[in-house]
């Protein structure tokens, strides 16, 4: 008995490291994908992390802080020539990549004519849905009714597959937030510069600032989101299901390959 508990103990960590090996050359191929590329640019899913991404990547020495295009809700409808000025002057000045985070999907930069599709490898980190609409409902402080109503971050269906589709890029590169160790291995895959420290823990309780308790979920009103989630984020729920699914919670898609 004692002798195939060994055994079988053995087994699985040899599975284990074979995993681990696994996941550690394709974070490998991620990096190479986005070695070179002149411009890097996060798209900032709302409440995919993005906040504690961007704190990690100002540590960058790459990094450029672009005058504020503005949020989510506003699709970019500030953002054009006094940034592409900016990123044209970074260029300029140096030989290394230029990372730039904005909440502007790509369909948006192209409806605002960005033109650097050609040199942009983009990156973004995806989210359950379920857990990313919850979530939003509690930072925004609405209920259903904003969702039905297709009020600020919920204007459109599947909006996580909707922000990094609609335009061509060198590479995209998305992870999974809730796959342990898949954000932290983007950062590494980055060209940043430098070695990035690890993502911060964000959005915990006790790291509330109003101090208020966070909101526990009935089973009701967890239903509710699940039925939110197969009528208008089923794409997002398919796609993050796929990064999910690969070694390391992170998708490659090449130039000119487009996402499910």
């Amino acid at each position: 008995m004692r002798a195939a508990r060994l055994a079988l103990l053995s087994m699985l960590r040899l599975g284990a490291a074979v995993a681990a090996s696994a996941a550690s050359e394709d974070v490998a191929q991620i990096a190479a994908a986005l070695r070179g590329c002149p411009i890097v640019y996060v798209i900032h899913i709302p409440k995919t992390a993005g906040t504690a991404l961007v704190s990690v990547l100002k540590q960058s020495p790459r990094w450029l802080q672009l005058r504020r295009a503005g949020v989510y809700v506003g699709h970019g409808k500030d953002f054009g020539e006094p940034q592409w000025r900016q990123i044209r002057d970074r260029r300029r000045a140096t030989n290394g990549s230029v990372v730039v985070a904005e909440e502007i999907g790509l369909g948006d930069l192209a409806t605002r004519h960005y033109p650097f599709f050609g040199e942009t490898c983009a990156v973004a980190v995806l989210r359950a849905p379920a857990a990313w609409l919850g979530s939003a409902m509690l930072h925004l402080r609405v209920g259903f009714d904003a969702v039905e109503a297709r009020r600020l971050f919920f204007d459109v269906d599947d909006v996580q597959r909707t922000m990094v589709t609609g335009a061509p890029v060198r590479a995209l590169v998305l992870a999974a937030l809730e796959r342990p160790g898949a954000v932290d291995a983007l950062l590494s895959a980055l060209p940043l510069g430098a070695p990035a420290p690890p993502l911060p823990v964000a959005n915990r309780c006790a790291d509330r600032r109003d101090r208020r308790p966070c909101h526990v979920y009935t089973p009701a009103e967890r239903a509710r989101i699940d039925a939110v989630v197969a009528r208008r984020y089923a794409g997002d729920a398919r796609l993050y299901a796929r990064v999910n699914g690969t070694r390391a919670g992170l998708l490659l898609a090449p130039a000119g390959v487009d996402v499910p």
